[in-house]
């Protein structure tokens, strides 16, 4: 379709709309980037968060019923077929449950959208292929990125995944004051319909109206960090597509409403505390541990000494500018770019989770500019994030973690009277045979030693074993 005629930043959008979904959500990101785009082109490809085109109403109705099995008046006492939203892969339409006479909103994934979503994907991995063709990509895997992303959104297409990830983020928020999750009607759903309660807030983009009913902004802004850094570190379960279409803001008790929760994230507990461990590095000013850092993280065995001065070195360039600023005199966006040319040119790859977490604080980093400019990012999420380092190292928290690991650990020791046989009849053997293998056994040294090794490692385990077996008894008294 020509749109010609059109403004340039209709006509943008308008092309992201007719490319697919893929293309939408990449378009539903740029809307929150006033620092790399116009604010006219950001406004236009906002429609992409829930404006999309529609499809028919009837259709709607006959899909709902094909896969509840059961005709609309049977579960619903009034269905609308005109769409409340309409997004890149679902479209949403109001109700009421049948059972109790409450408002509820049914989401149905768009017909024939998965034939679309794979040639896209298709597509990226060719596109992947020209890029690593002319410039290597070294700080993350392109085809491991997009791989991780077709998992991602194949997993959005199925409603139960979102279903059972939106009662997760319920249960971890219960009683919240910053955040409500609106209840899901499990015996309703399906692959390709969810029955929700239905909320009511107000967009968080729309901060006109936010400041006419009087709310604290600032507090707001300071809310959706610790949210973050709550799903990020307490959870380790965070909702990884916070663009402003799914958020908005209950007026009456001032704390967000999070929905749509198809995508969701969780990090190794070696990366929560690389990233935990790299903010108070930053905070602190210590570019030098946070240079260390991602030598370790590349995994590398070589530490050229010259090597982390230099990345320091950059570190400190791209950080000392934006250290205690607040939030809107700073650009994630062109700081992350600058981060990923250090990850590039020293070869540190970077796991595709943390690139979904990057993403997401680029999400909270736009909202907390719209609700309160004058932010001051660092200070609300320090205190945060020494808490939560502080508890991982309280001494409860290790003999916890013991204490969880240990079944798992006894059921590994059933087997070490058996390795111990092995190693006594394969030493009997050479013993017994040692004259007449003497070759054999030169060539098989190295074998035996390292089986004399590890049973000795075995002997010290089991000493330590004891030991915090005794340890946790005398904690739990």
């Amino acid at each position: 379709m020509i749109h010609s005629k059109k403004p340039i930043a209709r006509r943008i959008c308008l092309s992201f709309q007719e490319l697919g979904p893929i293309w939408i959500k990449l378009g539903q990101f740029l809307s929150t980037r006033e620092d790399l785009l116009s604010k006219k082109i950001c406004k236009q490809l906002s429609s992409l968060q829930n404006r999309v085109s529609v499809f028919d109403g009837k259709l709607a109705k006959s899909y709902i019923e094909e896969s509840l099995g059961k005709k609309i008046q049977e579960i619903f006492a009034d269905f609308n077929e005109i769409p409340l939203a309409s997004a890149s892969i679902s479209q949403i339409h109001g109700a009421i449950l049948k059972k109790n006479n409450l408002s509820v909103i049914i989401k149905i994934i768009r017909p024939e959208i998965l034939s679309t979503i794979r040639t896209d994907i298709k597509l990226l991995f060719k596109l992947s292929d020209w890029i690593n063709f002319f410039k290597k990509v070294k700080f993350f895997d392109l085809i491991e990125l997009i791989s991780e992303y077709k998992r991602t959104i194949i997993k959005e297409l199925n409603l139960l995944n979102e279903s059972v990830n939106t009662m997760q983020l319920r249960r971890n928020f219960k009683n919240s004051s910053m955040l409500y999750i609106p209840k899901i009607y499990i015996e309703y759903s399906r692959t390709n319909v969810m029955v929700a309660e239905r909320i009511y807030g107000i967009s968080i983009s729309n901060v006109k109206k936010l400041k006419e009913r009087n709310l604290d902004l600032k507090k707001l802004a300071e809310n959706g960090v610790k949210i973050f850094f709550t799903q990020v570190f307490r959870d380790n379960f965070f909702h990884a597509d916070m663009h402003p279409g799914n958020i908005l803001v209950d007026d009456k008790l001032s704390k967000y409403i999070g929905v749509d929760c198809g995508i969701v994230g969780s990090l190794t507990k070696r990366h929560r505390y690389f990233l935990a461990k790299n903010f108070i590095n930053f905070f602190n000013r210590n570019y030098r541990k946070i240079a260390e850092s991602l030598i370790d993280l590349s995994e590398r065995e070589d530490k050229d000494e010259s090597e982390i001065y230099e990345i320091e070195l950059f570190v400190r360039t791209i950080c000392e500018p934006i250290f205690k600023k607040p939030i809107s005199e700073i650009s994630f966006g062109k700081f992350l770019l600058r981060l990923f040319s250090i990850f590039n040119r020293f070869n540190v790859k970077i796991h595709p989770q943390i690139v979904l977490l990057q993403k997401n604080l680029l999400y909270v980093e736009s909202l907390g500019k719209k609700l309160y400019p004058n932010l001051d990012l660092w200070k609300t999420a320090k205190p945060f994030i020494e808490e939560w380092l502080h508890q991982q190292l309280k001494i409860s928290s290790i003999l916890n973690l013991i204490s969880r690991e240990m079944p798992e650990l006894v059921d590994r020791l059933k087997n070490i009277p058996e390795l111990f046989d092995k190693f006594l009849k394969f030493s009997n053997h050479y013993m017994n045979n040692l004259h007449n293998n003497n070759r054999l056994i030169v060539h098989n040294s190295k074998r035996i030693d390292r089986l004399i090794r590890i049973s000795k490692l075995i002997c010290y385990f089991l000493i330590l074993k004891t030991s915090l077996i005794l340890i946790l008894s005398i904690y739990r008294t």
